[in-house]
């Protein structure tokens, strides 16, 4: 598989806070992409092959510009993968020059939805260098013995190392939604989805926690995924 090269062009981010004078909560989790140069496109996966369906194709929940970052050691990463008869995908980890650094099979549900993976501790601490850019691939095994038949998604992602204006941000926060506010605002956006993603786990029938997710899924574009279920995500999470 061949990523898009324009994916390439990095610049290193800073991860501190740009609000000033306006309630977390007014910024209802709007996401704030970071300065990175020359991005990358975030782009769907179609009916590659034969065994994918419905009107929707397999997306990563991902910025815009297929650039994710996040200040956790276990960052969590989340797909709508719509109906297949796929029973398995596989996530990996690569470097710059394409060398795979992780990679792991996930178990897809029978019915379409979110599914999310989360990077064990010990791999992100061994793979997952702080400030430097890593790629990320996620494939639908329509059928394991010819790779051109299994649709993919990709992106890049970049561990930080949190500021101490962050960490100050994130201790006055008061709710879930203001930790989640500071984590978009910021640019990091695994830590804003994760939290918003347990949070709907927590309180399925939580109108607020709704809106909240469906709000920052709307600011990168994706809020046409915003009430797909999460039930396989929940699932993962909690057996983390």
């Amino acid at each position: 598989m061949l990523r898009n090269k324009s994916l390439l062009f990095s610049l290193s981010i800073s991860v501190g806070l740009l609000i000033s004078g306006i309630p977390l909560l007014a910024m209802a989790q709007q996401y704030r992409p970071p300065s990175r140069g020359i991005p990358g496109r975030r782009e769907g996966a179609g009916t590659r092959g034969t065994c994918m369906t419905g009107q929707k194709f397999l997306m990563p929940l991902t910025p815009v510009n297929g650039f994710s970052a996040t200040v956790s050691s276990q960052p969590t990463f989340f797909w709508y993968v719509p109906p297949s008869s796929a029973r398995t995908a596989e996530f990996a980890l690569l470097d710059g020059n394409d060398r795979a650094l992780y990679k792991t099979t996930i178990a897809l549900p029978e019915t379409p939805g979110i599914v999310s993976y989360t990077v064990p501790e010990t791999v992100a601490s061994t793979v997952l260098e702080v400030s430097k850019d890593f790629y990320w691939q996620f494939t639908i095994l329509c059928d394991p013995t010819s790779a051109w038949r299994n649709p993919f998604v990709e992106g890049v992602v970049q561990r930080l190392q949190p500021t101490p204006d962050l960490t100050r941000q994130l201790k006055q926060a008061r709710s879930v939604y203001d930790r989640a506010s500071v984590y978009a605002s910021s640019g990091l956006w695994h830590d804003a989805i994760a939290l918003l993603a347990q949070e709907q786990c927590a309180r399925p029938d939580d109108a607020s926690a709704r809106v909240h997710w469906k709000t920052l899924l709307k600011s990168v574009q994706l809020e046409e995924f915003a009430a797909e279920p999460l039930t396989a995500a929940c699932s993962a999470m909690i057996q983390e």
